[in-house]
């Protein structure tokens, strides 16, 4: 973001410390933390870095990083304090020794905001002389590990977990990876504003699973044992940018005149020629069909008209009306079918520029015949939707 933009968020929401402006990407670049998920042409969010964040000790030593390949992920603050006073794998001793292996279980959150990632915690006490198992294990054996049930918009990231050591076993002569002592484990986890629920006058989510481990000692293993849990946490939204509707519910920070110049700079006809080529590639690589060459470059400069019809309608750019008023772009929406012409704000986006967003659309509804069409191909409307929820939900599509 540019000095000004970083100026009025800072304002807005009364940030005490220094914010490094960084428009060209030197020093993202220079941390080896540039996004390479987004393509480097002139896209508007070239040049973002993946988000984490480093933990750093009084002596400037880097103890720790938190990273993420989803852009709209945020590690939350618990984390980043642990980490930073050396706690994360920190167990308090115990009133007394334990008998047998027991699992304390909480969430390190009151309240769960879409996108911010916390982390349930499961703290093991472990008998002297026992161990639990870790991975890798041989098949039959259960590592410790925290397990948690498939529900609509919970993601769950890869377990934490101290070091493991190598045990061999006298009685067989295994060697095994085990926890020594008491251990803590923890699964990062977020939700992405699906799951919520409305109770009382406040949004919920519910989050359940089980805590699964096998302990052993120097001559053989014990059963497996697992304990379930079930978490319901108070949910909500992070603060957004007031751009569009979002005006007079967040914060005042001049969000839309921002990405207006940002959008200036990185020309809006780059993002629907991007959004083309990638629409065909994807096509090209899911039939594993040869990708198709780019067009020859012509010279020239684009001619940047912008329709007459083009109003503010409350979003970041101006947009063509969804009757299409006026007498040059009356049809820009003829593409899409009758029964939806209520056309959505994605869509309208893109028509500054009228004739990259037909041709977008020439492009696009051909992929998206059996959704508008439930008679056309194998599948009804109901099983293309399970399997886009499905392939979503594996791809731990946020949006």
């Amino acid at each position: 973001d540019e000095v000004d933009a970083l100026a009025d968020y800072s304002n807005a929401m009364g940030v005490t410390f220094t914010m490094l402006s960084d428009p060209n990407s030197e020093v993202i670049r220079a941390f080896g933390i540039l996004n390479t998920l987004i393509p480097p042409d002139e896209h508007p969010w070239y040049g973002i870095p993946f988000p984490g964040a480093y933990a750093i000790d009084a002596d400037g030593i880097i103890v720790a990083k938190f990273f993420d390949r989803n852009f709209g992920a945020r590690f939350g603050p618990e984390q980043l304090l642990n980490a930073a006073l050396g706690r994360r794998f920190e167990v308090e001793p115990a009133a007394s020794p334990a008998e047998q292996v027991s699992v304390d279980l909480i969430l390190d959150a009151d309240r769960l905001l879409s996108g911010v990632i916390h982390e349930i915690v499961a703290t093991f006490r472990v008998p002297e002389g026992q161990h639990l198992y870790g991975e890798p294990v041989p098949d039959g054996l259960v590592a410790a590990t925290i397990e948690v049930d498939d529900a609509p918009g919970i993601v769950s990231r890869t377990l934490v977990a101290p070091p493991t050591s190598r045990l061999t076993l006298a009685g067989s002569g295994d060697t095994l990876e085990v926890y020594e002592g008491d251990v803590v484990l923890r699964l990062p986890i977020a939700q992405n504003g699906s799951a919520m629920q409305k109770a009382d006058g406040k949004r919920y989510v519910d989050i359940s699973g089980r805590v699964r481990w096998q302990a052993c000692d120097d001559v053989e293993c014990g059963l497996p044992r697992s304990q379930s849990f079930d978490f319901r946490v108070e949910a909500g939204f992070p603060v957004l940018p007031d751009m569009g509707p979002g005006v007079g519910r967040v914060p005042e920070m001049n969000g839309a005149a921002h990405f207006k110049k940002m959008m200036e700079r990185k020309s809006m006809w780059s993002m629907l020629n991007w959004g083309t080529v990638m629409g065909i590639d994807a096509f090209c690589d899911a039939l594993e069909f040869p990708l198709l060459p780019l067009p020859e470059v012509r010279a020239g400069e684009p001619t940047r008209y912008r329709p007459a019809e083009a109003v503010d309608d409350g979003a970041w750019v101006p947009m063509i009306p969804n009757d299409g008023e006026g007498e040059n772009e009356a049809d820009v929406y003829d593409r899409l079918p009758a029964s939806r012409r209520f056309v959505p704000n994605v869509i309208r986006a893109m028509s500054l520029v009228p004739d990259a967003l037909r041709n977008l659309l020439d492009l696009l509804f051909p992929f998206y015949l059996a959704g508008h069409n439930p008679k056309s191909g194998s599948l009804d409307r109901t099983q293309t939707e399970l399997v886009a929820g499905r392939l979503s939900a594996l791809n731990e599509c946020f949006y």
